[in-house]
């Protein structure tokens, strides 16, 4: 059955919001497999005050309503969270949902992320939740943690949109990056003191990938970092391809849904940081206790102790663990949900 979908997400251009990206190629790859599908998006949630501000996913959510009865559509993909905070995008999101129901289209709400995610945006989730005819989450823990929900959940994988293709790994034990953006939802700050501690001597390279802006850190105060700013795609592969591992300081901790910790398995690096239930029992895993200086300095000194032989074992599984995270299966899996509820 071929099916006529509508994505909604913010900031689908660009590279500065992971999840409008994912929105955009997800949709792309629906009308790869002979579906009929349409982005609708705006540029949003940027400045510290002005995300609070800002209704312009609420007007999104207003045309997605408007397109809904007019065009008739068969699903409408809400991809959450957005980047702006501003709470009044509830009262647009029921009006969606209250159309879907007058049009016979099924509402689905994509979750990227829960836990992570502050109080006021919990409790958006909380409302979407209840006001939806489908949730994707991540994570098979979401599935106990909203156990009166279950009934309308399933899982999908959190696809990566870095497509590594390279299996000519080398080993160099001083070669670290770091990729992604950098926010509170990072021990970012923590993450260079113990660089400064573990590097004192200048014998490691850590690479930083990201399209944030970076210049209040000072990095130039640091040895051994280089920082690459607004890359493209294939120049970040190039750059963490030729390196041994991975930091992934992420608060509270990794799970499913980071795309910095799939695109550094993609490209064979051993992944560094404090890992979920899910991740951590996984032997390519370099967990931290937590995010302290000395925590990390003892894990990044311990990477270095693992062998030539030992290293290219882990980055194979890294390798084998990574392909789970393609575009392709993301779809299929949602597909598949679709299928059961239409």
């Amino acid at each position: 059955m071929k099916y006529r979908i509508l994505v909604v997400c913010n900031n689908a251009n660009g590279n500065e919001d992971a999840v409008g990206k994912h929105g955009k190629m997800l949709s792309e790859q629906f009308v790869k497999m002979g579906h009929e599908s349409v982005v609708l998006s705006g540029k949003s949630g940027f400045g510290k005050y002005f995300s609070f501000l800002t209704l312009v996913m609420s007007w999104v959510l207003f045309k997605a309503a408007f397109y809904t009865i007019k065009r008739k559509y068969d699903f409408v993909i809400v991809e959450y969270p957005f980047k702006e905070h501003n709470p009044l995008i509830v009262l647009f999101y029921l009006l969606l949902f209250g159309t879907t129901k007058l049009s016979h289209t099924k509402l689905l709400l994509s979750m990227h992320e829960y836990d992570r995610v502050n109080v006021l945006r919990k409790k958006v989730l909380d409302v979407f939740m209840r006001f939806s005819d489908w949730i994707f989450v991540s994570e098979e823990k979401y599935l106990n943690k909203f156990g009166h929900l279950s009934k309308k959940m399933s899982i999908r994988s959190i696809p990566n949109h870095i497509v590594c293709e390279r299996k000519d790994k080398v080993y160099n034990p001083h070669a670290f990056c770091y990729m992604g953006l950098v926010n509170k939802s990072k021990a970012f700050g923590e993450m260079l003191k113990a660089w400064e501690s573990f590097n004192e001597k200048g014998e490691n390279i850590l690479d930083i990938i990201s399209s944030s802006d970076l210049s209040e850190w000072h990095l130039e105060r640091y040895k051994g970092i280089r920082y690459h700013h607004n890359i493209t795609n294939a120049e970040m592969v190039d750059v963490m391809f030729s390196c041994a591992f991975a930091i992934v300081p992420i608060l509270p901790e990794i799970g499913y849904n980071n795309s910095s910790f799939v695109s550094a398995i993609q490209c064979g690096c051993l992944p560094i940081g404090k890992f979920g239930v899910s991740l951590k029992d996984n032997q390519f895993a370099l967990n931290v206790m937590d995010y302290s200086v000395d925590s990390m300095v003892k894990t990044l000194c311990r990477a270095q102790q693992i062998t030539n032989e030992e290293f290219y074992r882990l980055s194979q599984m890294c390798f084998e663990f990574g392909k789970q995270f393609s575009l392709e299966n993301t779809a299929l899996q949602m597909i598949e949900s679709m299928n059961k509820i239409k």
